[in-house]
């Protein structure tokens, strides 16, 4: 990771980061690192879950409720039917796991 991208336009955080010592750039490397790390993971984490969720939408059997999920005028419409379609994937996924 390279600082002087990391603060340009800003010449006074470029001057009290040289001002550190060695070991004090290669704790805030460090820490850049893991934030780095986590961030690309809960944006994997969320990418995942946004393909689960359409995923989810689009195997509902009721077209009219996945239109009305998706495209609806009002907020309170569009939230009703995503329930309605999680709710469904509830009871189909547990009438599975009652037939094993």
């Amino acid at each position: 990771m390279n600082i002087e991208t990391f603060f340009e336009g800003n010449p006074e955080y470029i001057e009290k980061y040289n001002a550190l010592t060695d070991e004090e750039k290669e704790r805030i490397t460090e820490v850049a690192k893991t934030v780095e790390m986590t961030v690309s993971a809960l944006f994997e984490a969320a990418k995942q879950a946004v393909e689960l969720y359409n995923k989810i939408i689009s195997s509902c059997p009721n077209k009219r409720v996945v239109y009305l999920a998706l495209h609806s005028k009002k907020e309170r419409v569009r939230k009703k039917n995503v329930r309605r379609i999680l709710k469904d994937f509830q009871r189909w996924s547990n009438a599975d796991k009652a037939r094993e």
